[in-house]
């Protein structure tokens, strides 16, 4: 709305300031976060680039039977998530020709679904299982991957702001899941190391998903090829998932 009333600077300049006053008013409760914080270790630049650190989330992943396939389906919802923070506009744009503002206002809906499935995940996951929430999320953004290729230039309107709540619902959904889960599954005093080890190997699918995306596009011409070639993925990581409920791993 700011770019489109003023430009986009001033868009990038009210993020800007949100991220200052976030900054500035959070500094109250650090002292309380940081209660158990190590005032005299110190971090060497050396330390930090050794070898033995660039092993640790291999190691870490062996805290647990359950982490492989938790730290998996992360992966795949990483990969899932971050193709459609970085192409869901431009492939509305670029191949169902919406204005720049009808997908950005397409894609603040995808943003607020997440938000609120987050809420959602979490509460539903206190009832019943976070392996169960994370399997059926995993089901969820296989779906949003094909429902978003199966969008068309005469997808009305409606129709597809419905998809993309559906996407935000889904695909946007598990964070908080994936990392209570692994903080159930070690032992209290590994907790921090298994999620530095598991995170590790979502970030690769972070990076990993936009290269892998993007050279789809660029050798076949087709978002929607790349859509679902990735929607492989979630589908894979639901598999893992079901068959370690089916094991009690």
């Amino acid at each position: 709305a700011i770019a489109l009333a003023i430009d986009w600077r001033a868009g990038i300049g009210a993020a800007i300031l949100f991220l200052v006053v976030t900054m500035v008013t959070t500094q109250k409760w650090r002292r309380e976060i940081d209660a158990d914080r190590d005032r005299k270790a110190r971090v060497a630049l050396a330390d930090m680039l050794s070898l033995r650190h660039f092993a640790a989330p291999v190691r870490g992943l062996r805290l647990a039977p359950a982490l492989p396939g938790i730290t998996f389906a992360g992966f795949g919802f990483a990969m899932s998530q971050t193709c459609f923070f970085s192409f869901f506009v431009p492939y509305l744009t670029a191949d169902l020709l919406l204005g720049v503002a009808a997908a950005g206002f397409a894609y603040a809906v995808l943003q607020v679904c997440g938000a609120v499935g987050r809420v959602g995940a979490g509460w539903w996951a206190d009832r019943r299982s976070g392996r169960v929430t994370l399997a059926w999320l995993s089901a969820g953004a296989t779906a949003a991957l094909i429902v978003t290729a199966a969008l068309g230039r005469g997808t009305p309107w409606p129709l597809l702001l419905a998809a993309s709540a559906f996407v935000g619902l889904t695909a946007v959904s598990w964070n908080g899941v994936y990392l209570s889960e692994i903080a159930t599954i070690v032992p209290r005093e590994k907790v921090g190391e298994a999620t530095a080890a598991s995170s590790f190997f979502s970030f690769i699918g972070y990076a990993l998903g936009p290269a892998i995306f993007s050279a789809i596009v660029q050798l076949s011409g087709s978002y929607r090829l790349a859509f679902l070639t990735i929607a492989a993925l979630p589908a894979l990581s639901c598999l893992v998932l079901l068959r370690q409920m089916r094991k009690r791993v």
